[in-house]
């Protein structure tokens, strides 16, 4: 009798970086963030209705840790500023870019520390504290945002897309 042979093939991508350690840190993230994604919780029009506007609810922690700061430099790295960016109509809402996506609902993100609501904007330049045994630990809780009180929330997917520019000063 013949023999079968079955042939299977898969495709892996490997990405890899190589950068000057006298001008780059390791950056790891933390909390929910998974893969650049943090799930949000899926919230009823009811529930979403009845929040104040402007309030974050329906939260998830994520972060960053961020160490080994310009290892090659002999000048230590003292701070780390993170702006952050996203498409926002309002200066700390990120818009909702989802296609079909609900209405009167964007997305907040704040600080752990202080409760400091980020803004979007490029602006809102935040300094934190750095050192080379510790390197820092860089917070943040997001949630959804009623954008505000006129408009009802209708439901929809929900995605708000921001982009942290970590760096540092000697």
């Amino acid at each position: 009798s013949a023999q079968v042979m079955a042939t299977n093939t898969a495709q892996v991508t490997v990405l890899g970086e190589v950068s000057d350690a006298a001008n780059s840190c390791v950056v790891t993230p933390t909390g929910t963030l998974n893969n650049g994604i943090v799930q949000l919780m899926t919230v009823t029009t009811t529930e979403a209705n009845a929040e104040a506007a402007g309030a974050l609810f329906k939260t998830q922690d994520f972060g960053f840790d961020v160490k080994d700061c310009a290892q090659g430099s002999a000048t230590p790295v003292t701070a780390v500023t993170v702006n952050v960016t996203g498409a926002s109509s309002n200066a700390n809402i990120l818009d909702n870019t989802a296609p079909g996506g609900a209405t009167g609902i964007g997305i907040g993100i704040q600080r752990v520390r202080d409760a400091h609501r980020v803004g979007f904007d490029g602006s809102d330049l935040m300094t934190e504290s750095y050192t080379a045994a510790g390197g820092t630990q860089l917070k943040y809780t997001t949630g959804y945002v009623k954008v505000n009180s006129a408009t009802p929330v209708t439901e929809g997917p929900v995605k708000g897309v921001a982009t942290f520019t970590i760096d540092y000063t000697l």
